[in-house]
């Protein structure tokens, strides 16, 4: 077999013959099915789908046979590549799902990162892309509590793409470089996807050039593993940049060599991507002929994988036992429904329009009044919210005011106070102690009392105003309260700073740090998480902090009129910042902090 496997993408015509005659003259179930799942695999690495399904399906079957749950998982896992790349997502997520189920509670870590991070996938080209970011951090966590490397590293990539499907660049960039560096060396293929992934988190007209650096790299990267899916996925990547770019021959050429390369490997999800790049470029340069033609095939290809989704979507994904007929007849009722809404709605839109002009007369001879009286309405709105924005900074600035104090007069006063008493029980225990030596152990508690309460007012003081932020900055003050709030706690952190070699003005400073202090004291008291991640950074004229936990997560929705994060909203609008929350139940909670810098 060894000389096989060898042989298996070398020289894939021998490895078949070899294992036609094993096929012919073997009894062995056991070596049966490594048979048919090295077949499979050859007949794969050759493109011929169909042909592999048949023979992986042969092997699942040997493995139900043998009651073997590893064989039987990885045997879905084998059958289910073929079948996706047939474009039969269908029996590809039901594949999975079975798997997923199997492996779900019994905390294997040969099969259950690889199983969460399949099912995760197939969420996401089925579009469901919230639930596939939530199955892919699961994915990551588990796989990091295996120490599966691998899974690690792809759900990784996996999550910052769809963080860039959603524009939250921040965190998209900082998942793919994660991603990128458990890539092992040697891994062209790896290394050009996640290159590629990053460069899409550069589209905005500020960073093109970024953007067609990771591109441009990508695409080396690409060509030199020789390897031609992954080639076409980057040239996919450059096409879409040429296109905004407005350079269309270029445009033109990075989308026709991908079709090809789809077409040869029947890639139905890659061939209707590459036809939509391709009418984009004919669209721009008016060939209305050429972009009729590919938009019709286009059409034909999307329909095929329409149909395919369509009936997963239709049946409930998570229960998936409703039969063909039942699908069919939910969604014939579903149409007939719809034609009656559409018919209703065109009646009320008729009676409507006479309505609508008879008003309309009336509304344009009052429309001057009306104007008058909403720039009235805005100009009072606008005056209003300015002086809320100033009552808001005079409260905020007042606390501070109040806080400074409070924090002087502790540690001046009460400190002192402390210290000195401090100071004289001990004087007074040593003298003490050579008379009654018995009494060593009690004036040692209280003496360990006084040191406590000591340490309690320096500590209150500190968090009030700490002395940190005022003499050195916020990197040394946010070091200092994550080590003071966290030491003790059973949850791992890590602060991360970077290009912050100056001082930023003191209440840019104060702001960040009192938010920062707020996240981190939630996350103590509310997240349930057991690891921290703070990062500061200076990019171009903001100033942004990121603090991200994997805890149990919150309904953003649901928790906007909290006092927390009111008091959070407050501060960050006395620095003209914003603040934004990603968070789900279950998948932790990013917070992504933005100041402007002058």
């Amino acid at each position: 077999m060894s000389e096989i496997n060898d042989s298996l993408y070398k020289n894939s015509e021998y490895a078949l013959a070899k294992l036609d005659s094993i096929l012919a003259v073997e009894n062995s179930d056991t070596v049966l099915y490594r048979t048919f799942e090295l077949k499979g695999l050859a007949l794969h690495g050759r493109t011929k789908y169909g042909e592999a399904v048949l023979s992986f399906q042969k092997m699942l079957e040997l493995a139900i046979e043998m009651n073997d749950t590893f064989r039987i998982y990885n045997a879905r896992n084998r059958l289910s590549g073929p079948h996706f790349y047939l474009g039969n997502y269908k029996e590809c997520f039901e594949l999975y799902h079975q798997n997923y189920t199997m492996v779900e509670n019994m905390k294997e870590c040969q099969m259950q990162p690889t199983a969460i991070l399949n099912l995760a996938n197939m969420y996401y080209y089925l579009s469901k892309k919230d639930k596939a970011l939530r199955m892919q951090h699961k994915a990551n966590q588990v796989a990091v509590a295996c120490k599966d490397k691998r899974v690690t590293e792809l759900s990784a990539r996996n999550i910052a793409a769809i963080y860039t499907e959603k524009k939250m660049r921040d965190s998209a960039i900082i998942w793919m470089k994660y991603g990128i560096g458990l890539i092992e060396e040697g891994n062209l293929v790896g290394l050009s996807n996640a290159t590629s992934i990053l460069g899409g988190v550069y589209n905005y007209p500020e960073e093109k050039d970024s953007m067609y650096y990771y591109f441009n790299r990508a695409r080396h990267l690409a060509e030199k593993a020789g390897d031609s899916a992954t080639m076409a996925f980057v040239y996919l990547k450059l096409c879409s940049y040429y296109i905004q770019e407005n350079i269309l021959d270029s445009a033109a050429y990075f989308a026709k060599v991908p079709l090809r390369i789809y077409r040869r490997l029947e890639l139905v999800d890659g061939i209707q991507h590459a036809l939509g790049y391709l009418v984009d470029v004919y669209q721009k340069e008016e060939n209305k002929e050429k972009a009729l033609t590919n938009l019709w095939e286009l059409f034909r290809v999307r329909d095929t994988i329409l149909d395919e989704i369509t009936a997963i979507k239709t049946a409930e994904l998570e229960t998936m036992y409703e039969t063909e007929k039942k699908e069919r007849e939910n969604l014939e009722l579903k149409a007939e429904n719809d034609k009656k809404e559409i018919t209703i709605a065109q009646e009320k839109t008729e009676k409507s329009l006479l309505l609508f002009g008879a008003i309309l007369f009336a509304l344009l001879l009052s429309s001057g009044a009306f104007i008058w009286f909403l720039r009235v309405r805005l100009k009072q709105k606008e005056k209003l919210a300015q002086l809320e924005k100033e009552k808001t900074g005079a409260i905020i600035a007042a606390e501070e005011k109040e806080r400074t104090r409070i924090a002087r007069e502790l540690h001046d006063g009460v400190g002192q106070m402390l210290s000195g008493l401090k100071l004289n029980f001990e004087h007074l225990a040593n003298k003490t102690i050579d008379r009654l030596p018995e009494e060593r152990e009690a004036f040692a508690s209280l003496l360990a009392v006084v040191d406590e309460a000591c340490k309690d007012v320096r500590t209150i003081s500190h968090q009030m105003m700490p002395r940190a932020l005022q003499e050195q900055g916020l990197v040394l003050a946010i070091e200092e309260m994550l080590a003071q709030s966290l030491n003790h706690s059973p949850i791992k952190y890590q602060f991360e700073h970077f290009q912050i070699d100056s001082r930023f003005d003191n209440k840019v400073e104060l702001s960040l740090y009192r938010i920062c202090q707020e996240l981190v004291n939630n996350i103590i008291k509310h997240s349930s998480a057991t690891e921290l991640n703070v990062q500061l950074y200076k990019a171009k004229n903001q100033l942004i902090m990121i603090v991200e936990d994997n805890g149990k997560g919150f309904q953003t929705g649901d928790k906007k009129d909290g006092i927390g994060l009111l008091n959070m909203n407050s501060r960050i609008d006395t620095v003209k910042g914003i603040i934004n929350f990603d968070s789900s139940p279950n998948s932790g909670t990013t917070a992504t902090v933005r100041v402007p810098l002058g």
